[in-house]
């Protein structure tokens, strides 16, 4: 006697079958979706670098800037003390400083030659 033919039960979640060429053209479709978005994402995260870059370059210059500000500014201050204490010794002991050597062994204060005054 033959076999009864079995039933097939439809599975409800089944919408369809592809064939094979669909299969692997929706394959190939899937890889290259996923490797261009993983391009476009790297080619956003080195834009995003390069932006971080750029903002880094210009904070080091904005710093490098107030640090010869800072150094300009400390000059200027050093330079007032000098002023001031030509001008104290001008007044104590009665002659200018300026355009002088001082002998480093007796302090001695002496003109300075003209041939180095250029």
């Amino acid at each position: 006697m033959p076999k009864k033919k079995e039933e097939v039960k439809a599975d409800p979640e089944v919408l369809g079958q592809l064939s094979m060429a669909e299969f692997w053209e929706w394959r190939a479709l899937i890889s290259d979706f996923r490797l261009e978005a993983e391009k476009a994402s790297n080619k956003n995260l080195n834009q995003a670098l390069k932006e971080r870059e750029l903002e880094i370059c210009k904070l080091k210059a904005q710093m490098h800037q107030a640090q010869v500000t800072a150094a300009q500014e400390r000059v200027i201050r050093v330079k007032a003390k000098l002023d001031d204490f030509y001008t104290r010794i001008e007044k104590e002991k009665g002659f200018d400083m300026r355009n002088c050597l001082i002998d480093e062994f007796t302090q001695e204060v002496k003109k300075l030659p003209e041939e180095l005054k250029k």
